[in-house]
């Protein structure tokens, strides 16, 4: 195998990337992301080569490459199964790739849990919490939710991406409260930590002040127009955007530390 770095372009050169390559890094980003369990079998050949629009012989190589490196076991006639889901521990040999590996599986983790795992756990309950609202919310609680969404509107003029924690915080919270279930407000507690870590790797990222406040507008007017449907749709399209930010981030820290870019194409 070279010692040739695999992953990424210089700022000054251009660096070819093999089909192959990109089939490794794709497949580490969808294991850092939470996509296939320890000891079960990951998609097969057909629906793989579909996804990556890669040919069988580019596939088997990028899979005898990760096999190698200690992620999967490939059984004949069985199928392959991921065996490693912490990035860290691989074996990868190109150094670039497992920097690449390990820069992706950190921002794909917020303290000790899954990222993916924290989204899903947090559209379930903002959707459950927004259907709530919509039978029990009092003008009052609207009320609450547009001083949220005007505070947020004043930082997003002034361009003040450190206040973004605290005034995504009320928007969120005050969405929460309307539902007037205590039950929803202990379990948005429970996960505030991961939701703050979240917004501070992120907050400062070009347009996520003003996409985050834009999609904050679309899920109030649900509300006041009692759209369950709606509120649903915008919910899940907020929240859809968080592993492509933490992405981005990802990307510039490895470009920062090596002067390179991950591709995840």
């Amino acid at each position: 195998m070279s010692s040739t770095p695999s992953v990424g372009v210089e700022d000054f050169s251009i660096e070819k990337t093999s089909l192959v390559d990109k089939v490794v890094e794709k497949m580490l980003f969808l294991v850092a992301e939470g996509r296939f369990n320890i000891q079960e079998k990951i998609p097969s050949e057909k629906v793989l080569m579909k996804e990556f629009n890669v040919s069988r012989s580019t596939l088997r190589a990028a899979m005898k490459r990760l096999e190698c490196a200690g992620l999967l076991s490939i059984r004949q006639g069985s199928g392959t199964i991921l065996l490693e889901d912490d990035l860290t521990k691989l074996n990868l040999q190109t150094g670039s790739l497992a920097k690449a590996g390990i820069v992706v599986e950190k921002m794909m983790q917020l303290e000790n849990v899954r990222l993916s795992h924290y989204l899903e756990a947090r559209e379930n309950l903002e959707i459950a919490a927004f259907e709530a609202a919509c039978t029990r919310a009092f003008p009052s609680d609207l009320l609450n939710i547009e001083s949220a969404l005007d505070a947020h509107r004043r930082i997003v003029e002034e361009q003040r991406p450190e206040a973004l924690y605290e005034v995504d915080l009320a928007f969120h919270k005050s969405m929460i409260l309307a539902s007037h279930n205590e039950f929803y407000l202990m379990f948005w507690e429970t996960i505030m930590p991961f939701f703050k870590e979240q917004i501070r790797r992120v907050n400062d990222l070009p347009g996520m002040m003003g996409n985050a406040c834009d999609v904050h507008e679309k899920i109030y007017n649900a509300l006041v127009a009692r759209s369950v449907k709606d509120g649903k749709k915008y919910i899940r399209e907020h929240i859809g955007t968080i592993s492509g930010r933490m992405i981005s981030r990802a990307q510039e820290e490895y470009k920062k530390d090596t002067g390179k870019i991950i591709r995840f194409e």
